[in-house]
């Protein structure tokens, strides 16, 4: 069944699970460095694209650190614990979600009140799809408590969502046609109310990590809109600066 699962996952996940048990069982020791990117590709047959997530996978969870002209060093034997995020682009985006399962609670049609139809960016008095439910990594830990809100005009969806495997703004787009421009993303701390709390299996008012995210169409009108709340003490988010 295990292998079944891992079978199942992207080219590169499973690429740095054997990273990772590699540099676990002492095949590679703390201040070494990996092979290097191409040593990589021909050994496991595959893309310099693929070599680069998978070792991006394992600097998130701190088992190596990657320095320009030096290599990718072993730097721990144990990967650190915690709900970690690293998203730069449409396609890391992408495979957050194909990394883990949305598990949808129940869906309904709802007319938001004003305060929370200027957060969603769209008039007073529209209806939306809501979506509540909970992310887990597919080993079914729990990484966040969602709620997503999708834009009526796709409300048709509903029904085929809880059967659908990976994001939902791809799914969105090949159905009707409309491509999402930009993803904005806005990060602040709040305190858990009840039921958020008892779903993140926290104490109310505990700190919360709050995710929101705005798919945006080329005219800027709203596709979706996701609110995630994450465990303050077991969240670290990445992101990768690079020089112009």
């Amino acid at each position: 069944m295990k292998d079944r699962e891992e079978a199942s996952h992207p080219l590169y996940r499973r690429l740095a699970g054997k990273l990772r048990d590699s540099i676990a069982d002492g095949d590679f020791a703390v201040g070494t460095l990996l092979p290097t990117e191409q040593e990589l590709c021909d050994a496991y047959s595959t893309s310099r694209f693929t070599i680069r997530e998978a070792l991006r996978l394992l600097m998130e969870e701190g088992l190596v650190t990657r320095r320009r002209g030096r290599g990718t060093e072993v730097v721990s034997l144990t990967p650190r614990k915690g709900n970690r995020q690293s998203l730069s682009s449409f396609s890391q985006l992408f495979s957050y979600a194909q990394e883990t399962k949305l598990e949808i609670d129940r869906s309904m049609i709802v007319v938001p009140d004003e305060e929370l139809s200027l957060k969603l960016g769209r008039a007073h008095g529209r209806q939306w799809l809501l979506l509540e439910g909970v992310r887990r990594t597919l080993d079914g830990e729990m990484i966040s408590v969602s709620q997503i809100f999708i834009h009526d005009d796709f409300a048709g969806i509903a029904t085929e969502l809880p059967m659908l495997k990976g994001a939902i703004h791809p799914f969105i787009e090949e159905r009707f046609g409309v491509g999402t421009a930009q993803v904005q993303q806005t990060i602040s701390m709040e305190s858990a109310g009840h039921a958020i709390a008892a779903q993140l299996g926290i104490e109310k008012g505990s700190l919360t990590v709050f995710l929101l995210r705005r798919y945006l169409a080329a005219d800027d009108q709203p596709i979706m809109i996701s609110f995630n709340w994450h465990d303050a003490t077991d969240f670290r988010y990445t992101q990768v600066i690079r020089q112009d």
